[in-house]
């Protein structure tokens, strides 16, 4: 297998950002759980980080103009 790191366009990490975001509400409020909004936001991040990780995602390209 190759070695090559993955990396994800800017674009298709918040894609997965707000996938694994609104999935976590629709869950959280399913169950009728009540977090704050912050507390909504860090459990996204960091399940955002285990899905890369998990699928091999080493970091998202930001395009910079000059």
């Amino acid at each position: 297998m190759d070695n090559k790191e993955l990396w994800i366009s800017e674009e298709t990490a918040q894609l997965i950002l707000d996938a694994i975001a609104w999935s976590n509400k629709d869950w959280m409020d399913t169950l009728d759980w009540n977090f704050n909004q912050g507390g909504e936001v860090d459990n996204a991040r960091v399940d955002f980080i285990r899905f890369c990780r998990a699928r091999g995602i080493a970091g998202v390209e930001r395009k910079v103009k000059i």
